[in-house]
């Protein structure tokens, strides 16, 4: 601001030196006082805006300053929030490829335990099936409190052209149901002597004797599933045959 002087001074010389011969001595200081008075009114007023813009400057560079230190923290937080989001995530990759490895360790445990499960099934489906392969049921024989269930198979058995010491057992099945007769499991001692009595059905049957195999289950059902195929093979003159839960058409094993 001093600066400004010197080029006032000149501006006021030159204006002056033009006036001079027009003024008097007094009105002439009168002027270059009120001039310089003036001067100095607008070089404080300058120098108070100057202290002021000095003032909001210094404000300024501290709130500048405030806002460096907020953001250098903020980026250390960021920072120590990125490694431990970093750390936690490479800790539950680590936790999942080991759940990963478990899982499949699981699987295949699961995989064998099924294999052996289903193995054992057909296992103790055989070996049903070979028990029962010695029985035959019979049906349409009427039930009675006093039936001696013994004797009444063994007369079937006779009738069938089979030896009574073929039967080893024979009782009724299932529960007792009012005004149904419940049907008659035999045990044979012998499959050959049971291929007898089955081929002596039909003669059989003309009495209203029944005579079937005594199936598991699970043959069963497939049987039944089974049965209208069976039923149009039958009409078709085919040769039908069901054994162990599966299905011969002429010699052919049937397929859905």
């Amino acid at each position: 601001m001093p600066k400004l002087l010197p080029k006032l001074r000149s501006e006021v010389t030159v204006s002056s030196a033009e006036d001079t011969a027009k003024l008097s001595d007094a009105e002439f200081r009168k002027f270059m006082t009120d001039t310089l008075l003036d001067i100095r009114s607008k070089q404080d007023e300058l120098l108070t805006k100057q202290d002021k813009y000095d003032e909001r400057l210094t404000v300024l560079e501290g709130k500048i300053t405030k806002l460096d230190k907020h953001v250098e923290q903020s980026l250390g937080e960021m920072q120590n929030s990125i490694e431990y989001s970093h750390t936690t995530i490479t800790e539950l990759t680590s936790r999942v490829d080991s759940l990963e490895k478990k899982l499949n360790s699981f699987n295949s445990v699961t995989n064998t335990l099924e294999t052996t499960c289903k193995q054992n099934h057909e296992l103790i489906i055989n070996l049903e099936r070979h028990s029962r392969s010695f029985n035959i049921r019979i049906a349409g024989i009427k039930e009675k409190d006093s039936d001696d269930i013994m004797k009444i198979a063994t007369e079937i058995f006779v009738k069938g052209g089979v030896p009574p010491e073929a039967l080893e057992l024979a009782h009724r099945v299932g529960r007792k149901i009012e005004g149904r007769d419940r049907q008659i499991i035999c045990k044979l001692n012998s499959r050959v002597q049971k291929s007898l009595l089955f081929k002596q059905r039909n003669k059989l049957r003309e009495e209203g004797i029944l005579i079937f195999d005594d199936l598991c289950h699970s043959d069963y059902e497939e049987k039944k599933r089974l049965r209208s195929v069976m039923e149009q093979a039958y009409k078709q003159g085919c040769k039908v045959l069901f054994r162990n839960g599966k299905l011969f058409i002429n010699g052919n094993l049937y397929h859905d």
